[in-house]
Formats: C-alpha cells, sequence, structure tokens
C-alpha cells in the first residue's frame, strides 16, 4: 500500500503499486479536480485500485451512509462524472465504514 498526499487540494490518495502506478494515480486526481471534488479545505482521503480496466475507488463514510438517499445521490454524481472523464475505464464507488475492506454501498 503507497499514501500520497497532494497538499495543495487537501488530499491524501492511498493506492496498491501492484494494480495501479502513480501516473494513474495522478490520472485520476486530475479527473477528480475537472470535477470540482477537491474543496481544497477539507482533506479527503480515498482509495483506488484497478481491476483489469475498471477503477474502483472507495471513500471512507459514516454508518449511515446506505440511508442516506441525498448522499447517496451526491456520490452516483460523482461516479458519472468520472465516468465522463474516463470514457474507456468503468468507474466503481466503494462506499466503506471503518476500513477499506468494510464496503457498505457499491454503485455501479
Amino acid at each position: 500500500m503507497k499514501s500520497k498526499t497532494y497538499d495543495a487540494i487537501h488530499a491524501k490518495i492511498e493506492f496498491d503499486k501492484s494494480n495501479i502506478s502513480e501516473a494513474e494515480v495522478d490520472q485520476m486526481v486530475e479527473g477528480f479536480k475537472k470535477i470540482h471534488f477537491f474543496s481544497y479545505t477539507v482533506e479527503k482521503s480515498i482509495y483506488i485500485k484497478k481491476v483489469g480496466s475498471i477503477y474502483e475507488i472507495s471513500f471512507g463514510c459514516d454508518h449511515t451512509i446506505s440511508t442516506n438517499d441525498a448522499a447517496l445521490r451526491g456520490f452516483e454524481s460523482i461516479r458519472f462524472d468520472m465516468q465522463k472523464v474516463f470514457p474507456n475505464n468503468k468507474i466503481v464507488l466503494n462506499l466503506v465504514v471503518g476500513s477499506f475492506d468494510n464496503i457498505v454501498k457499491r454503485i455501479e
């Protein structure tokens, strides 16, 4: 597991170098910038992995996320917008609680 911090946008990205390159992570960050995901004031931590040509992006959430329709719509919008930025790769969002392995909602 590797971690890369992008201080200017207050983002910490974790990834496994065995399945995604640092250059691809940088491209994902640029995609998030294009859709205005980063607030530049509140730090966000995400985990990105690549399974074949699929990018799986995990976001740490509160345990109530699976029943919060407004928040879910926001994540669905993020997935939709990132899919437009990366049309040749399927984008999947994993909403996790406590650890990146504890997926409570998957948005495809």
